[in-house]
């Protein structure tokens, strides 16, 4: 990766366009430059660019959020972050961007670009969200189209992220002259910061998190498995024989509770039985009365179907009847409509003959008007010739017209040229002529211009000579009073020295015998006295939680039982309904079965045949075998209420089965909550025990504290340290005393879990905590005295470095005035080689300005301005005379146009002539036609007069066709009314024949019958439907009584043959004894079977439940291992485990680096870690056989050479996959003597043969004696600055000198 150019626009203090061009020249050539400046003029800016064109980033930056940065009077929202990188545009402009040139890891060139701007490109507009661009330079190809994906590939070809670029490319000295003089701990930070390792501290603590939380976890597993209570294998056992026992008893108490109740149930279907037979026996007398009551109502029926006999002769006498009136009306309307045809075709035949008469004068006219039509025509198309012609006439006359204008058009404009260029020509001569003295400057221009250049070059020489010397006094002045300040600094400083010795002899005298090994003994007793609080307080904690669980297990035992008795009433309860509903199911299904028995005789009369003998009465009429059986409605009724029946018994057996399983959980619930009980018990007496022991080990360590104090107080002599330890042992004991008064030094009680104990606790843990606070304040005070000691110490070494570094500085100050004495020379010899080199220009050049007056004294004032003047004056002239030369051939040329345009004038002239007099003969032609023309058919056009005679004609040959078509329509239709009324005379005689007829039969059929016709038609007036439903009544009643009948005598079979079974064992009343008593037996046995099976199958459950966990458990286990391993290896609480060995070895990796650097920047040191620690560093003197020195112990001068060989390490390290060819380094330089500032330009630019180039950002003055080449950002006032390329001249071109940014 190489920065090939920086680019940018209206960036802070840069208003406007900058650029710096790194692979043009001078900079081209160079491995080192320096970009110098003064505070804020815009370094950095430069940096900013660079970081904004490449990441839309920048490190001064670099933070989140921040608050709204703007005046009072702006919008909140107009209004930007603290951090917002769109505050780089410059205050007043619309738009700005940086640009970034940079060669990519891949060797192709490819151009970066940052924009921003404001709404509508005003200053006042709100800031837009920025953009960012990649480009190809070669290709022009673009890539990426959102911001996210143009900084991807602008990362991927780079091969560098942001803190990457930062650390391998911008290098910040002054943090490693920090990271030299930080301790241990803010090297860390300082390391962690620059190298980008803070991922190890976060992967530390998250091992450590994440094993705390597998621990965690796996004891909650723990306590879950061990919370699950299993049964014993032999009380299983025995549950497991007691419930087959249960089961095989409750299956011989079924087989007796069945012959019972078929016992019962013979009983109660014997007085069914006979229930049944007697409702057989009222509703057959019902049937037969019935029946002999309907009597007239068949009688009746007889008589209205022997009526049916005269329904045909009556219904032909009254159609006869219709028939007769329907023919007289209409014999009377087709006479009507025969006179009103005759009167159309009449009326019809007149209008066919008027249409015939237009007919034939229409014809007539159209014969008439025939010639003057073909006259007509022939006109119309010899004008229509004509006009065209004369139309073609005038666009010719006025096109020849539109030439001979534009011919005398041309011929103007090149008269006027031709004026034109003999004017300009005779102009240029004469300032030819006016300016003939300039002919000696011009013929020699490229002489006097190098002439006036180097005498412009020695002037500024001069110049810049005469300003550095008189600097140069000014330094030489003021480095004699520094070099006297620098020699009382250093007296006072050997003073400050002396004093600070003594105050610290006195500080380390007053810290007296050490006695920290007392007082930690005294520290660990206190906590293992707090340690052993800690083990009471929580078994105190157990017994208490333990107890209240096992109280809560009891009461959940007994909720439990009594949910047992109440589901057992409920399954009694149901039990009691499923048997009863049972015997009610029984007897309707038997009833049923009787019904569907009674009805499939119906089956058999289907099968009955007129004249055969029924099967079972053996009669050969059969007057039922059509009727619809009574039975269905019976055979309906007993199924709904087997249905209803059958749902009764289904919830009673539900019910039953729900209060069993309630009765079996709530079991399960009790023998839970025991096992509970028990090892909430089993607990709690854990937690005594470790009560009791807790409590005579705080018993034995009161009892040796009290034998150790003793023994300490009489033994320990009486120093001032020991004298102060026996105060505060006395103090300790005075406290203990207080305590034991109040109780908290007591023995502990007895019950762990009493209110006495808790209090106690409390107690015993303030006294625990009092002592650890006197002891700390005891410890705080010995502390104070140490620290002063420390700092009087550390005091003399800074009085020391003080006083070393004034010495250093008195030697600089007089080496400075040394070389500013030397340097004074030199600039004196440089101004008297000036002044010569003008007065050599002036001699030469003097020949030419002879004529110009006070052409010295301009030379002299600006002699820039003088060239430039010179080198217009040479333009000017060389202008004027080509203007000469052209305007002649342009004279010469407009005069042969001239000729030509006069030709072409005189031509267009003679045509618009003979055009126009064509035109105008055309035009008489075709008058004389048009007046021709309006002479016939009235002028109308030949194509509308026969066009309307054409419409006549065919308008009344459509009339006459119309008419004559109608008139024969009337004709037809006159015919058609003729035979109708024909036709409707012969229907009328023959209906009155029928009428006559029909009358004659029906007045026969009644005289022969006897009756009467009203008679006939009101039995008529029952029609078939009344037949037949009076039918089905009638054979209905005699069918009820056949079907009661054979019911009858059905169920009396029944009850015979259900009496011939014979009887059962059991009397009515004892079956019913015996079923209740075996029922509750059976209960009884479901209930004991059904609470054992309860048991088995939640220990089942339970041991299902324990398999699974414990599985779970052992492969947590398995799992947490892996954590706990990689826990123990990196993991802690703050990362630092692993971050101080990742550190390590990153040290490493960066020492290495930077010792490759210090062998070239000063071979006699090299950097290495302190043996022992992570991250402390020490110095190897060469020079000093090897000796190993502090960091601290290096001078200023020294400490930026090892920090400079640490900062290019870093580029090294983080560039270590891409090769980095452009560094910028910032600021330090100041701090070196000429000699190794020498040393660090020489090395930095040997950079240059690894292909590198490095930029130097300083403020140090003399950098451009010591650089070839600089880019200075200068200052203009306003806020604004410009970029400035200086160094040789051989190495700078004319248009790299200078860019005014502003």
């Amino acid at each position: 990766m190489k920065v090939l150019a920086i680019r940018g626009s209206n960036l802070t203090s840069f208003a406007g366009d900058f650029a710096l061009e790194l692979d043009q020249p001078p900079l081209d050539r160079l491995g080192l430059f320096a970009i110098t400046g003064a505070t804020g003029a815009g370094k950095s800016t430069l940096l900013d660019a660079l970081c904004l064109a490449l990441f839309d980033r920048t490190p001064r930056l670099g933070g989140r959020g921040g608050a709204p940065v703007g005046r009072a009077d702006e919008d909140e929202d107009a209004r930007l972050s603290a951090y917002d990188v769109r505050g780089m545009l410059r205050r007043g402009a619309g738009e700005g961007y940086a640009e970034v040139d940079f060669l990519g890891k891949d060797g192709r060139r490819y151009r970066a670009r940052w924009s921003v701007w404001r709404a509508r490109n005003r200053a006042e507009g709100r800031f837009r969200p920025q953009e960012m661009q990649l480009m190809d330079v070669v290709t022009g190809q673009l890539t990426g189209r959102t911001k996210g994906e143009v900084l991807a590939a602008i990362q991927e070809r780079l091969g560098l992220s942001f803190d990457q670029f930062r650390r391998s490319a911008l290098l910040a000295q002054g943090e490693f002259a920090a990271f030299l003089k930080a301790d241990a701990s803010e090297r860390a930070e300082l390391l962690e910061r620059m190298t980008g390792t803070e991922v190890y501290s976060r992967l530390s603590m998250a091992a450590h998190e994440k094993n705390k939380a597998e621990q965690e976890s796996l004891a909650k597993r723990a306590q879950g498995l061990a919370a699950i209570a299993l049964m014993p294998e032999a009380e299983r056992a025995a549950a497991a024989a007691a419930h087959g026992a249960e089961s095989r008893a409750r299956q011989a108490v079924e087989a007796l509770l069945k012959d019972a109740e078929g016992a019962a149930a013979w009983h109660v279907a014997r007085a069914g039985l006979r229930e049944a037979e007697l409702a057989a026996e009222a509703k057959a007398q019902a049937a037969r009365t019935a029946l002999e009551e309907a009597a007239p109502r068949a009688a009746r029926l007889e008589a209205v179907r022997e009526a049916e006999a005269f329904r045909g002769p009556v219904a032909a006498a009254e159609a006869a009847e219709r028939r007769w009136a329907e023919a007289e009306a209409a014999q009377v309307a087709r006479a009507s409509e025969v006179e009103a045809a005759l009167s159309e075709v009449s009326a019809r035949r007149v209008g066919q003959l008027e249409a015939e008469t237009a007919r034939a004068a229409a014809q007539e006219r159209e014969v008439a008007t025939r010639p003057a039509l073909e006259e007509a025509a022939r006109l119309d198309a010899r004008l229509e010739g004509v006009s065209r012609e004369a139309r073609e006439a005038r666009a010719r006359a006025e096109t020849s017209q539109a030439a001979l204008a534009e011919a005398k058009a041309e011929l103007d404009a090149v008269l006027v040229r031709e004026a034109e260029a003999r004017d300009k020509g005779e102009a240029a001569r004469h300032w030819l002529t006016e300016k003939a003295h300039w002919v000696a400057l011009t013929s020699e221009w490229p002489r006097w211009h190098r002439e006036l250049e180097r005498y412009e070059g020695a002037q500024g020489e001069r110049r810049k000579a005469g300003e550095e010397s008189g600097r140069l006094l000014g330094e030489v002045e003021g480095l004699r009073e520094t070099v006297g300040l620098r020699r009382g600094e250093r007296d006072a400083a050997v003073r400050a020295e002396e004093m600070a010795l003594a105050a610290a002899t006195h500080a380390e005298a007053a810290v007296g015998t050490e006695t920290g090994a007392q007082r930690r003994a005294q520290r660990e007793r206190l906590l293992a006295r707090q340690e052993a609080v800690r083990v009471l307080k929580t078994a105190h904690e157990g017994l208490v939680a333990d107890e209240a669980e096992a109280r809560e297990a009891g009461t959940e035992v007994k909720a439990a039982k009594a949910e047992v008795e109440a589901a057992t009433a409920e399954v009694r309860a149901a039990e009691t309904r499923r048997t009863q509903g049972e015997a009610a199911l029984k007897e309707a299904q038997r009833s049923l079965s009787l019904a569907q028995a009674t009805q499939g005789y119906a089956s058999h009369r289907a099968l009955l045949k007129d004249g055969e003998a029924c099967p079972l009465c053996g009669a050969e009429e059969h007057p039922y075998a059509r009727e619809v059986s009574a039975l269905e409605g019976l055979v309906a009724e007993a199924a709904s209420r087997v249905e209803t029946l059958e749902t009764e018994r289904t919830a009673a057996t539900q019910a039953e089965v729900a209060a069993s399983a309630r009765r079996a959980a709530a079991n399960a619930r009790a023998g839970q909550a025991e096992a509970r009980r028990q090892s909430a018990e089993a607990r709690a007496e854990a937690h005594g025990e470790a009560w009791r022991k807790g409590r005579a080990s705080w018993l034995e360590s009161i009892r040796e504290e009290g034998v150790e104090v003793s023994s300490r107080t009489t033994s320990v002599p009486e120093s001032d340290g020991s004298a102060r330890m026996s105060s505060v042992d006395g103090g300790a004991e005075a406290a203990r005393s207080s305590a034991r008064a109040g109780g908290a030094d007591a023995s502990p009680p007895a019950a762990g879990g009493s209110p006495e104990a808790g209090a106690w606790l409390d107690a015993a843990r303030a006294e625990v905590a009092e002592r650890l606070a006197a002891l700390k304040a005891d410890e705080q005070a010995d502390e104070s005295l140490a620290r002063t000691a420390r700092e009087a110490r550390a005091a003399l070494e800074t009085q020391r470095t003080r006083r070393e570094v004034a010495a250093e500085s008195l030697r600089r100050a007089e080496e400075a005035l040394s070389r500013a004495e030397s340097v004074l020379k030199d600039v004196h010899a440089r101004l008297e080689t000036a002044e010569q080199t003008l007065r050599q220009v002036l001699a030469e050049v003097s020949p030419v300005f002879t004529a110009d007056v006070g052409w010295e004294r301009k030379l002299e004032e600006d002699p820039a301005t003088f060239r430039r003047k010179c080198g217009e004056r040479v333009v000017m002239w060389k202008g004027k005379e080509e203007a000469r030369l052209k305007a002649e051939e342009r004279e010469a040329e407009e005069q042969r146009h001239r000729a030509r345009a006069q030709g072409l004038v005189e031509v267009s002239t003679r045509h618009a002539e003979e055009h126009q007099a064509f035109a105008v003969r055309k035009e008489q032609e075709r008058g004389e036609l048009t007046r021709a023309r309006a002479a016939l058919l009235h002028g109308r056009p030949t194509a509308e007069v026969r066009a309307e005679l054409q419409a006549r004609l065919e308008a009344t040959e459509s009339a006459f066709e119309q008419a004559r078509e109608r008139a024969e329509a009337a004709r037809q239709a006159a015919q058609v009314a003729t035979a109708r009324a024909e036709d409707a005379v012969r229907a009328r005689t023959e209906a009155l024949a029928l009428r006559e007829s029909e009358g004659a039969a029906l007045t026969t059929l009644l005289a022969a019958r006897g009756t009467t016709l009203e008679a006939v038609r009101t039995l008529l007036a029952f029609d078939a439907a009344w037949r037949e439903a009076e039918a089905r009544a009638l054979s209905a009643l005699r069918e009820a009584l056949a079907q009661a009948t054979a019911v009858l005598a059905e169920r009396s079979e029944r009850r015979a043959r259900h009496e011939d079974s014979g009887p059962p064992a059991l009397s009515e009343q004892d079956a019913g004894a015996e079923c209740e008593r075996l029922r509750a037996e059976v209960e009884a046995r479901r209930h004991a079977e059904a609470a054992l099976h309860a048991r088995l199958e939640a220990d089942d459950t339970a041991r299902a439940r324990h398999g699974t966990e414990a599985a779970a458990l052992e492969e947590g286990r398995r799992a947490a291992e892996v954590w706990k391993v990689l826990g123990d290896l990196i993991g802690s609480h703050d990362g630092k485990r692993f971050k101080v060995f990742a550190q390590s070895l990153t040290l490493d990796a960066l020492l290495l680096h930077a010792n490759a650097h210090l062998r070239e920047l000063a071979r006699r040191y090299r950097l290495m870690r302190v043996p022992g620690h992570d991250l402390d560093l020490q110095i190897v003197d060469g020079d000093m056989g090897d000796e190993v020195r502090s960091v601290a112990s290096l001078s200023g001068g020294e400490s930026f050479l090892v920090s400079l060989a640490l900062a290019l390490g870093l580029a090294s390290l983080s560039s270590e996959t891409t090769q980095v060819e452009t560094l910028f380094i910032d600021e330090g330089f100041g701090t070196l003597d000429p000699e190794t500032l020498e040393v660090a330009l020489a090395t930095l630019d040997a950079l240059q043969a690894t292909g590198r180039q490095v930029g130097i950002i300083s403020h140090v003055s003399g950098m451009a004696e010591r650089i070839g080449v600089q880019v200075r950002v200068v200052k203009q006032g306003g806020g604004r600055s410009r970029l400035v390329v200086e160094g040789d001249p051989g190495m700078v071109p004319p248009s790299m000198g200078q860019q005014e940014v502003a």
